[in-house]
């Protein structure tokens, strides 16, 4: 695998790993921030429900604007953007532990960040892939990925069982940065 591939795989890998963690249990999260302050089960589902569903909205937005934004600033300045919006959206999650309002902010970044950074990486995968090898290059990153997701859940539970989402959201920041630094070698 050239060095450039290695570099958006293991990017890649990185910012899943920190998405993980956040998919899996923003849910719980929603559901009982809402709980807690309506003390309605009705009304935490239904919340849960528009989070994904304007979630889902902005993805695509994100991935309607990415064409543009690639073609006039490159795709690697485009993957940067996916991972700062995911960046941006756990510093909001973490901060809706005081205001819910930073949840519904949260939704909107984490949904263009889905957009933008998946343009990106496949329009990267395909600029810097050997001809005729896409679906080996897409394969390995693929296990490369997988490697990094095994313990994901786990680790989640664990975090949050001992230290509070607070930690899981800091933790998946923490792999968003990772995932900007091994990127910064990677040539446009």
């Amino acid at each position: 695998m050239k060095k450039n591939l290695l570099s958006l795989s293991l990017s890649q890998s990185m910012r899943s790993v920190a998405v993980s963690l956040l998919s899996l249990f923003s849910v719980i999260y929603i559901f009982r921030r809402i709980f807690e302050l309506t003390n309605d089960t009705s009304r935490s589902l239904i919340g849960v429900f528009v989070f994904t569903l304007v979630l889902y909205c902005f993805k695509l937005v994100g991935t309607s604007t990415a064409e543009n934004f690639a073609l006039k600033y490159g795709l690697k300045k485009q993957i940067f953007l996916g991972h700062l919006l995911t960046g941006l959206a756990l510093i909001l999650f973490a901060a809706s532990q005081s205001n819910l309002l930073f949840l519904w902010l949260a939704e909107i970044s984490w949904g263009l960040a889905i957009g933008f950074f998946w343009y990106g990486r496949h329009g990267m995968m395909v600029k810097i892939g050997e001809a005729g090898k896409f679906g080996q290059a897409t394969g390995t990153s693929s296990f490369i990925e997988n490697t990094f997701l095994l313990g994901a859940p786990f680790l989640g539970g664990v975090i949050v069982s001992f230290w509070g989402y607070t930690a899981l959201f800091v933790f998946s920041l923490v792999f968003v940065f990772l995932a900007f630094l091994v990127l910064a070698p990677l040539e446009e």
